[in-house]
């Protein structure tokens, strides 16, 4: 055989591919460079990413491990061009909130053909089947078998032979068959199989003659394909015998068994059906279900089939009565489950079972009541009836002398809510199991917890009442016996539940000797590693033990014979039947506790698959995690249309751990009004022209700048940032001082203009808040509004009428007490009603008075802050606002010393306004 790996590769320009698939497996969008690649499929309506990506096991593994954990995930998978060309890629696949994002890159630099006939050479190399191509005249040119003693001749006795030489040796049932359906596919030019069963009858296959034609439509050979069915017929043989038990059982059930079609007509109707209900086959088959149910229960009926076609659940359980067609009444209990094919819902299995004896009884039991009740009441002993599952349904008066509660505390509640822990599985639960089974329990000694919490000794026995071999209740018969002490061991789960849950146990479980020999095992064993149980029984189960682990697995069974550990896990690797090391989590349990598993427990998982996912996770979990830990500023990463990749934890709380934060999510929706930023227009420059851009950007709803750099990359930018608030304050605190000083060592600017600038400047970098500067009069009680440049003319009136009064105003406190004076919280604080209502008017919540004392020791008047949040100024502000004052002091101080302090007053004085009258504002 020859090899097309040989071919020599082809250059070809490394590129990125991007595609976006949804939940259900469609792809959404694709990038350009593939939409020419994939035209066809497109234009076909074909967009399911099997249609256009061949996934195999390993990449299906790790989407599916992206779909659950939401985690992104690497893996290579080729893409289904045109022309039937598998073009290979490594894939990076990021779940985003709606969907997958996938980024591919070529696997190496080769042409599109090159990878075709290495895909082709890798198709055919893995194959089971055997696979001949004939040229046009039929000769035998090539064949590909992954194990040439599957062929039926020696190569050497058919390449280079036409294939009805070859087959003329053939014997003539086999022989004939396949010449015929060669010279059917040659002559109609169309695919043709035929199967045929080898001469011993032993195997079956199935050959399938596949015409090939060159551009022209020429007929240019054939590949022939032979596949062993031989499997798939034992498989056919096996679902015929299964299909007669399961008519058997169908036929001869003692209970009603009906089948529905998707339309809800009756499909089969076994003859326990017809001989209840009266009907008789062709007079059923194809009718609606709801002629044999009761009106009143039709409903009921329709709702419960709902349930199961609208996939809320697929098997449904409910009683309900049936009506013969002569009129008879069936009170039937109901289990019904969807039957599906291929998949999908098919119809629902319907198996009701005739409930008229346990009706009777119930009935038969009500009337006995009565009687039973009577002897209860007066009983001195603790008398219950429970349900099969021991809920309270009756109790006798005598359980407020014995327990201390009511009867109605405990009726409807199960006792084991009340047993004492040691006893409620070891003790009471085996004598409720022998009176489910209809057996007399003798009597038994338990603790029962009391109403103030204590502890009590009964001795109860118990009896079940049965109908027609089915537990209908309980009855139990119980005595104070607080003085008498006793033990009992604890009851373990029976072996019948402990085969059950071994036999059904998807992982592998073995029962392991303390020589380590092998003394039973699950049924998955065999299916996961391929041996049989029978040929491994007493044999050192550590044989199967990789080398590395062995001393690991030896340590591991030492300590569960110790009882060192009860919950063991380890990791370690198996040999399977093809001599491949698997993963395993195993976990180990003593058995020897019990006599009927006189062992050691393990039980295995394979986990060989997730151990891989880990590796792949691990490693570029590692290289993202390593990468944002390295970066100090925020960093945020987009793509093309500005949709955030990832970002850091510094960015989160630069940005206060915003809600639209997220990878998915749109930049522009972190913040408001983003569309009209200097980041927005910044960053769409920096993404159209791929250049670095840098700058300064306030974010209001923030109060905060920041100093902004972005950088790009191939799929978007990169964005670093880092908040310079401090030093844009400082700079502007700066300036603002420096153009106060010029306007005052001009000699141009009054007073009055030159508070009126400052206090705009520091309002412009404050954090809500207005000021105003007051000029105090010579007698301490009055004052000049100097400045209030975002105060209401409310505000300036009332400055002008409102005395320096303590009580009313912080600016008279501060004043009075020469030293700042700040009140948190206006409305809660100790000034005059009337000023908390002016206060409130204005929309002012807390306030700050800075005394300015000349360096006569003078008091000149106050520096005043209105803050529109009830707070108290922080350490920086009051730094800030202190320095200024100084200034305005120092600035004041000079004015007077060249002009008479009168004429200020009177210069500064506003004219009256109007009146206005408010009893009180008091925020100066």
């Amino acid at each position: 055989m020859h090899t097309l790996a040989a071919m020599p590769p082809l250059q070809q320009e490394q590129t990125s591919y991007q595609l976006f698939s949804d939940e259900q497996s469609r792809v959404i969008s694709i990038c350009p460079g593939l939409i020419s690649q994939l035209s066809n499929a497109l234009q076909a309506g074909r967009n399911r990413l099997d249609d256009l990506l061949h996934l195999d096991s390993k990449a299906s593994a790790l989407l599916r491990f992206a779909t659950q954990t939401r985690q992104p995930v690497h893996f290579r998978a080729s893409l289904r061009m045109d022309a039937g060309i598998l073009f290979p890629l490594y894939w990076t696949i990021i779940p985003q909130a709606d969907g997958y994002q996938w980024y591919g890159f070529p696997v190496s630099e080769k042409n599109e053909s090159e990878n075709r006939l290495n895909e082709i050479e890798r198709t055919l190399s893995s194959l089971h089947d055997i696979v001949f191509e004939l040229d046009d005249k039929g000769r035998f040119t090539n064949f590909w078998v992954d194990d040439v003693n599957k062929l039926f001749l020696p190569p050497a006795a058919f390449l280079g032979k036409e294939l009805e030489e070859v087959l003329a040796g053939f014997p003539a049932p086999v022989g004939d068959k396949l010449l015929d359906a060669y010279r059917q596919a040659r002559n109609s030019q169309l695919k043709f199989s035929v199967e045929y069963a080898s001469p011993d009858q032993a195997n079956w296959f199935v050959c399938r003659f596949m015409p090939v034609r060159f551009a022209d439509k020429s007929f240019a050979g054939m590949i022939v394909v032979i596949t062993d069915s031989t499997q798939q017929k034992q498989l056919e043989n096996n679902l015929r015998e299964s299909e007669l038990r399961y008519r058997d059982l169908f036929e001869n059930a003692n209970d009603i068994i009906y089948t529905l079609d998707p339309d809800i007509r009756i499909r089969s109707f076994n003859r326990k059906a017809a001989e209840l209900l009266e009907y008789e086959q062709e007079e059923i088959i194809g009718q609606s279900p709801h002629i044999f149910f009761a009106p009143e229960k039709l409903e009921q009926a329709i709702e419960q089939g709902n349930i199961k076609r609208e996939g809320y659940k697929i098997v449904t359980f409910y009683e309900s009565e049936l009506i013969s067609k002569s009129g008879e009444r069936i009170p039937v209990e109901i289990s019904s489950r969807l039957i599906f094919r291929n998949g999908e819902p098919d119809g629902i299995h319907v198996t009701a079972k005739d409930i008229r004896s346990q009706k009777n009884a119930a009935l038969k039991l009500a009337k006995s009541e009565a009687k039973f009740r009577f002897l209860a009441e007066y009983s001195r002993d603790l008398i219950c009836l429970h349900r099969p599952d021991g809920e309270y349904i009756y109790i006798s008066p005598s359980v407020q002398s014995i327990l201390g509660y009511d009867r109605d505390e405990l009726i409807g509640k199960s006792p084991y809510s009340f047993f004492h822990p040691d006893d409620a599985e070891n003790v009471v639960r085996k004598a409720h199991e022998n009176n489910s089974k209809g057996i007399d329990a003798p009597s038994i000694q338990y603790r029962y917890r009391r109403k103030d919490g204590q502890y009590v000794w009964l001795e109860s026995v118990s009896k079940p009442i049965m109908e027609d071999g089915e537990l209908i209740y309980i009855q139990t018969n119980s005595r104070d016996i607080t003085d008498r002490k006793i033990s009992e061991e604890k009851l373990r789960q029976s072996e019948e539940w402990f085969k059950a849950l071994f036999q059904n146990s998807l992982d592998i479980v073995w029962v392991v000797s303390k020589e380590g020999l092998l003394l039973n095992a699950s049924p998955s064993f065999e299916k996961q590693l391929g041996f049989t149980i029978e040929n491994w029984l007493g044999k050192p189960i550590r044989e199967l033990v990789h080398p590395d682990h062995i001393i690991h697995f030896d340590n591991a069974i030492k300590k569960v014979l110790l009882a060192e550990d009860p919950d063991l896990i380890l990791r370690i690797r198996l040999r399977n039947m093809e001599a491949t090391w698997l993963w395993m989590e195993l976990k180990a349990a003593s058995g020897f506790t019990t006599s009927s598993i006189p062992g050691i427990i393990l039980s295995l998982r394979n986990i060989t698959e997730y151990i891989e996912i880990e590796k792949t996770l691990q490693h570029y979990s590692d290289q993202i995690t390593g990468m944002l830990h390295s970066i100090t500023d925020g960093f945020i990463a987009v793509d093309r249309s500005f949709k955030i990749t990832m970002f850091n934890a510094v960015a989160q709380e630069a940005l206060l751990h915003n809600n639209n934060l997220v990878v998915g999510s749109n930049l522009w929706g972190l913040f408001p009004n983003t569309l009209e930023s200097v980041s927005y227009h910044s960053l769409q420059e920096a993404m159209r022209q791929h250049s670095t851009i840098r700058y300064e950007q306030r974010i209001d709803v923030l109060r905060s700048w920041f100093d902004v750099s972005a950088f790009p990359y191939d799929e978007g930018l990169f964005i670093y940032f880092k908040d310079v608030t401090n030093r844009k304050k400082q700079e502007h605190l700066l300036q603002l001082e420096k153009q106060v000083l010029e306007m005052h060592a001009g000699s141009t600017a009054s007073l009055q203009e030159l508070a009126a600038h400052l206090l705009k400047g520091v309002e412009l970098i404050s954090d809500r808040f207005y000021c105003a500067v007051c000029l105090a009069k010579n007698n301490l009680r009055d004052a000049v509004l100097l400045a209030a440049p975002s105060l209401p003319q409310l505000f300036w009136d009332f400055t002008q009428s409102t005395p320096l009064d303590p009580e009313l105003t912080t600016c008279g406190r501060a004043i009075v007490s020469r030293q700042p004076v700040a009140i948190n919280d206006v409305v809660n604080s100790d000034l005059a009603t009337s000023t908390k209502q002016g206060a409130e008017v204005l929309g002012i919540k807390a306030t700050l008075s800075i005394p300015m004392i000349s360096s006569g020791n003078e008091v000149l008047g106050t520096f005043s802050i209105y803050f529109l949040d009830a707070r108290q100024p922080t350490e920086e502000e009051m730094a800030v606002l202190s320095r200024l004052t100084h200034l305005l002091t120092m600035i004041i101080e000079n004015k007077q010393a060249a002009e008479n302090y009168g004429s200020v007053m009177n210069a500064t004085c506003l004219p009256p306004k109007p009146a206005m009258k408010l009893s009180g504002i008091g925020m100066r």
